[in-house]
């Protein structure tokens, strides 16, 4: 007798420890599916920054709006989504929109965009007509592949604005009279088209290793009379004194 209850109340241990370890899994597999995702880019960024990763919006379909804000008293962002990269993991990347009317909002390397989260994958970037002013540090690191255009309604290019960033082609509209310090450094960029408006050029504005050609809308004379700073040489990673420059290029 008591071997058969001594088999019965292990029979029930056994059973109680199967439903415990399933109740467990269950939970666990439960729990997984509520854990927002918090693949970030810049993760830094958020270190320094108030914003919630959890609040940080994910896009399922191409030009679905990921993000949106105000980069200048009349000027708006937006971030919608471009494609897909598939390398050693699956990535999202994102075209970036600025409109409106003025100058956009300076940020510093302690203060960056609300955008800058996204840097590694911003690869298209349009700014329209309507904008006077690129804000310093505005699209510093961010991954830009497409020909980038600079309007004609812009006065002014900021400090650090497009520091290492990966724009290889940049054309910038007549209108344009000042490029500020280290506005291109350390960036891929590998021709620039620059507008006859075009007075001052501040120092380390393009200090390129892979700047290969300058096309510049004026004469070599106008060229000349341009306030440059320094711009270093091939010892500090700069091309800029080395690059073929051709004038009257319109």
């Amino acid at each position: 007798m008591k071997k058969y209850i001594k088999q019965k109340m292990e029979k029930v241990a056994i059973f109680v420890c199967f439903m415990c370890f399933a109740i467990l899994l269950f939970g666990i597999s439960a729990h997984a599916n509520d854990i927002p995702n918090k693949n970030i880019i810049k993760k830094e960024f958020f270190e320094k920054t108030e914003l919630d990763l959890n609040t940080v919006a994910t896009s399922s379909a191409v030009g679905d709006v990921i993000r949106s804000g105000k980069c200048g008293e009349d000027l708006t962002w937006v971030l919608t989504k471009y494609g897909t990269v598939y390398t050693t993991s699956t990535h999202d990347t994102y075209k970036l929109e600025i409109f409106g009317t003025g100058d956009m909002d300076d940020y510093t390397f302690d203060n960056l965009a609300p955008w800058y989260v996204y840097a590694d994958y911003i690869v298209y970037l349009s700014i329209e007509n309507g904008v006077t002013h690129i804000g310093n540090w505005a699209f510093y690191n961010c991954n830009l592949s497409n020909v980038l255009t600079i309007p004609s309604s812009v006065l002014s290019i900021g400090s650090n604005t497009f520091q290492s960033s990966d724009c290889s082609y940049v054309y910038v509209k007549n209108g344009v009279t000042n490029i500020g310090s280290e506005a291109f450094a350390s960036s891929a960029l590998k021709k620039v088209y620059l507008p006859q408006s075009l007075t001052y050029i501040g120092e380390a504005a393009f200090l390129c290793g892979r700047l290969n050609n300058i096309y510049y809308a004026g004469s070599q004379e106008e060229w000349n009379n341009i306030t440059i700073e320094n711009q270093y040489t091939k010892e500090y990673g700069s091309n800029f004194y080395y690059a073929t420059k051709q004038y009257n290029y319109i």
